[in-house]
C-alpha cells in the first residue's frame, strides 16, 4: 500500500507484513485487557517469570479493591434476619452472581467488537439499547424458566437441602432418595424457593445485559477504550446489583423475615 503526502508524492510503503504486525499487536492488547493483564510485546518464551507476574498482579489488586463493594454488601445482607433464618438463600448466591456476570460479559463482548468495527457509535445508543433490551428479555426469560425447573430438581434430589426454615418447617434430609419429599408442605416450599431464585435470575440477567451494553457505550462516548474501562467495572457492578436484587425479591417473598 502506497503512502502519499499532501502533494500526492510517494513517501513510503506499507507492506502486508506491517499490517499484519499491527493487527497482531492490537489483538494481543485486546486479549490482555479481556484477561485482566497488562499488554506485552514480547513472546511468551522470551519473558521471565517476574515479567509475567508484573502483568498480572496490578489488575488482580485493582479487582480486589473493587470487590470490596461486593463484600460490603454481602456482609450487610448476611446480618439480615431473612438470610440468617433461611440459610438456603445463601446457597444460591454464587450461581446468581456467576450467571449475571456471564450474561453481562457476553453483551460487553458484543458491544466492544461492534464498536471496534465501527458498526455503530455512541450516537446510536437508542437503537442499540432497544435491540439489547429485547434480546435481554428473551435471554432472561429462557434462562429464568430453566432455572425454575433446575432449582426444583436440585431440591427434590437433595443437591440443595432446604434445611430448617423455622416455625415447624424442618426439611433436613428430605428428598426423593429418602422417599419423604411427596408432601404438600415440601412441595409448597420448594416451588416458592424455585420461583424466588428464577425471578432473581431473570432480573439479574436483564439488568446485567443492560449494564453490559451501557458501559462500553459510555466509555466510547467519553473517548476511552471500551475494553479497558468496561471489563474491570463490569463484575463489580453486576455482583453488587445481583445481591441487592436478590435481597429485595427475597424480602418480597418473605415479608415476615424482612
Amino acid at each position: 500500500m502506497a503512502v502519499l503526502n499532501e502533494d500526492s508524492r510517494l513517501v513510503g510503503v506499507i507492506t502486508v507484513d506491517d499490517a499484519v504486525d499491527v493487527m497482531t499487536e492490537e489483538a494481543q492488547e485486546d486479549l490482555a485487557i479481556v484477561t485482566h493483564m497488562s499488554p506485552s510485546t514480547k513472546a511468551y518464551m522470551d519473558t521471565s517469570p517476574w515479567e509475567n507476574a508484573k502483568k498480572c498482579f496490578p489488575w488482580l489488586i485493582a479487582l480486589l479493591v473493587l470487590g470490596t463493594f461486593t463484600t460490603m454488601i454481602l456482609n450487610r445482607l448476611e446480618s439480615q434476619r431473612i438470610f440468617a433464618t433461611m440459610g438456603i438463600l445463601v446457597a444460591f448466591v454464587p450461581a446468581l452472581m456467576d450467571t449475571g456476570g456471564n450474561a453481562g460479559g457476553q453483551t460487553t463482548g458484543l458491544m466492544i467488537r461492534a464498536l471496534a468495527l465501527d458498526e455503530f457509535g455512541p450516537k446510536d445508543v437508542g437503537k442499540v439499547l432497544w435491540k439489547e433490551l429485547r434480546a435481554a428479555t428473551i435471554v432472561a426469560a429462557v434462562v429464568g424458566g430453566f432455572a425454575f425447573i433446575w432449582i426444583t430438581i436440585e431440591q427434590y434430589t437433595g443437591i440443595v437441602n432446604l434445611g430448617n426454615l423455622g416455625e415447624g418447617a424442618d426439611f433436613n434430609n428430605v428428598n426423593i432418595w429418602n422417599g419423604n419429599c411427596w408432601t404438600p408442605a415440601f412441595t409448597s416450599h420448594a416451588l416458592i424457593f424455585s420461583s424466588l431464585v428464577s425471578l432473581t435470575m431473570f432480573s439479574a440477567i436483564f439488568v446485567s445485559k443492560m449494564v453490559g451494553t451501557l458501559l462500553p457505550l459510555g466509555a466510547a462516548a467519553i473517548k476511552k477504550d471500551p475494553a479497558l474501562l468496561s471489563q474491570p467495572m463490569l463484575t463489580t457492578i453486576i455482583d453488587a446489583l445481583t445481591l441487592v436484587i436478590y435481597f429485595l425479591i427475597a424480602c418480597a417473598f418473605f415479608p415476615a423475615y424482612a
